[in-house]
């Protein structure tokens, strides 16, 4: 079976050039900072099975540019997270919960999937989080309220930024929207 990938390549978003893929079944990848989609198609791992990319329309797009400037506040579109375990994907679907502007602590996350001990499991599941933005890993904190990692390019100052922009504090005024 061949597992069909369209791209698009979203440059100078205020957080970076953002590559995204999506299968038949929903969004499977959103990486900060890929500068070269061709490299990019090389070293992603997307299931085995074969993978053929495709040129075509991605609509996201759109979803991505109301993100950024400041119009829409959530992704509710489908999300191909069939590459993931189960333990993270119960993770990721709970972090969706995390209202936009707002921030809950790992600790929160492992209690809300019932595993009040696994905090530090929650916290590398984000880490491996392969739908950053979408999935608002960025909207983690410590239980004392810090900062902790965040994997993009610029670390937790990125993550910061993403925290300031949904809290109305950062601005991507004069962005210039290239496809």
């Amino acid at each position: 079976m061949t597992l069909s990938i369209f791209l698009e390549k979203i440059l100078d978003t205020p957080v970076g050039p953002l590559a995204l893929a999506a299968s038949m079944d929903g969004l499977i990848a959103v990486e900060i900072g890929v500068e070269d989609l061709d490299e990019w198609r090389d070293q992603k791992s997307f299931p085995a099975g074969g993978v053929r990319f495709e040129p075509g329309p991605f609509p996201v797009i759109s979803w991505f540019r109301a993100y950024f400037d400041g119009d829409r506040r959530s992704f509710d579109i489908p999300l191909d997270l069939h590459a993931a375990s189960d333990f993270q994907r119960g993770v990721l679907r709970a972090v969706l919960s995390v209202p936009y502007g707002e921030t809950r602590t790992y600790a929160q996350i492992a209690e809300r999937i019932g595993r009040p001990t696994a905090y530090r499991a929650v916290g590398r599941a984000n880490a491996t989080n392969p739908l950053p933005i979408v999935v608002p890993c960025h909207r983690l904190v410590g239980s004392d309220g810090s900062l902790r990692g965040y994997g993009a390019p610029g670390g937790i100052e990125t993550k910061a930024w993403l925290l300031r922009f949904e809290a109305g504090l950062a601005s991507p005024a004069g962005q210039v929207w290239e496809v």
